[in-house]
């Protein structure tokens, strides 16, 4: 029975033959066949580990298989991220990231997507200081950098553009009715896209902030510090 591995690199196979099992590796018209030096119990965890991107427990397929990641026949496990948030950009940022191969698990590294920006009252939620942490700012949508604390960035937009809700001839009136636009299809699909790539690639700037603007479906990057604390 042939079954397929994600992680396996093109024109590369394992297989069980009367003798034992073999690992083929095929380059356009050239083809080696190297031979596995496992008991068979140990081949079978190795597959296992190939077709549901774990490791095993055991250290002979657990060293052979780091060995074929770097060789360049197997890829590394996918990555794996707990996406947390019920709105509009949680759901894009998840089905992003599967289609990207990343895992989804509660056992992953957090994501946290928002549909508002994430600014600290008098108790943040810890997680809006620390992880990974993207949101939604009217026609915008951002990604704090590893450097920087979600609400440090949230804080420096909010500050450039306060000015903006100042004059009572323009600002909203508290409880008013109001009719705005919904959130762009095309530029949720692009945010949750660039969020999951940013992840997936790995390191990241640790002060450049990513944003997208959602209308004009553009992708800017951003230098950003962190706020320094309040004087004594």
């Amino acid at each position: 029975m042939t079954t397929v591995s994600a992680r396996l690199r093109p024109g590369v196979r394992l297989h069980e033959t009367a003798e034992g099992h073999v690992l083929r590796v095929a380059r356009g018209e050239d083809r080696m066949d190297h031979q596995v030096d496992l008991a068979p119990s140990e081949v079978h965890a190795l597959m296992d580990a190939l077709l549901d991107g774990g490791a095993p427990d055991a250290p002979a397929p657990r060293a052979a298989l780091d060995s074929l990641v770097a060789a360049g026949l197997v890829d590394p496990a996918p990555a794996a991220y707990d996406v947390r948030g019920a709105g509009l950009l949680a759901t894009a940022v998840r089905g992003a990231l599967a289609r990207a191969g990343a895992a989804l698990t509660p056992d992953g590294e957090t994501v946290t997507a928002l549909d508002t920006p994430p600014y600290a009252g008098e108790e943040p939620d810890p997680v809006l200081r620390r992880g990974v942490v993207c949101w939604l700012d009217d026609d915008l949508a951002l990604l704090a950098p590893p450097g920087v604390p979600a609400v440090d960035v949230a804080a420096r937009r909010r500050a450039a553009t306060r000015h903006r809700d100042t004059d009572p001839r323009t600002r909203p009136v508290p409880g008013g009715r109001s009719v705005t636009a919904p959130t762009p299809a095309a530029g949720l699909e692009l945010a949750a896209a660039v969020v999951a790539a940013e992840l997936v690639r790995g390191e990241r700037p640790a002060h450049t902030a990513v944003v997208v603007d959602l209308g004009a479906l553009t992708v800017t990057h951003r230098p950003v510090l962190p706020v320094p604390p309040a004087p004594r």
